[in-house]
């Protein structure tokens, strides 16, 4: 959970940079802050960029388009929940790309729409999030996309089990209910275990996509 959180970046080596694109309230550039980054972030909420200036954070408003002016600044940027959710994800991946120092490292993690939970409860999935989710990807979908936009080294981030807290909300979804009143579910269920099971062994089936990739040096 701690390397999850963490985002599976490397051990910062002194002056080294990092970039959260949609960093909302500034938690993970807090964390990345402490862990030796020199971190900033861009947002289009202005009073999630405002809670952060308070904490000392160095964000901006807007999108990545903000930082257009500039090039090879970052040894790495972060994407969290961000791609589903614009206009051109193409665009969105060249400018992390013009960004990115040569030999400097893209997290991206986001919905996978081949997931089993997609599967098991079709347009009540929980991460479908109609309409704040405009562009969703399959897990070869993305890593084309990468590979199309100029990256390199693309890997796997280590498996987390999300099936069960997922497919919680996916059936209040279903029954009518507010996913987000829905107590975390104390025990998995078999259905639970054997979706971890195959998600372990087969990153295509997870319900998150969830990579690293490298921009050529």
């Amino acid at each position: 959970e701690l390397e999850s959180a963490g985002r599976h970046l490397p051990k910062a080596e002194p002056g080294q940079t990092l970039l959260d694109v949609g960093c909302g309230n500034g938690i993970f550039l807090e964390f990345a802050r402490r862990a030796g980054w020199q971190a900033q972030g861009i947002d289009f909420d202005a009073e999630a960029v405002a809670c952060c200036t308070r904490k000392g954070l160095n964000v901006k408003v807007g999108g990545i388009d903000a930082l257009c002016d500039q090039a090879e600044c970052f040894d790495w940027i972060t994407l969290s929940h961000v791609i589903e959710h614009v206009h051109d994800p193409v665009a969105v991946l060249r400018a992390c790309h013009r960004l990115l120092k040569p030999g400097g490292g893209l997290w991206i993690e986001t919905p996978n729409l081949d997931a089993l939970g997609h599967h098991d409860f079709g347009p009540n999935w929980h991460a479908l999030d109609s309409p704040r989710h405009l562009i969703l990807f399959t897990r070869s979908g993305l890593i084309e996309t990468l590979l199309a936009t100029g990256f390199r080294g693309i890997a796997d981030t280590s498996f987390r089990p999300l099936y069960r807290d997922l497919a919680s909300k996916s059936q209040a979804i279903a029954e009518g209910r507010d996913p987000y009143q829905v107590p975390a579910p104390r025990m998995p269920s078999l259905r639970s275990l054997i979706a971890d099971w195959r998600g372990r062994q087969n990153p295509s089936l997870r319900e998150f996509v969830s990579l690293t990739a490298r921009k050529p040096a």
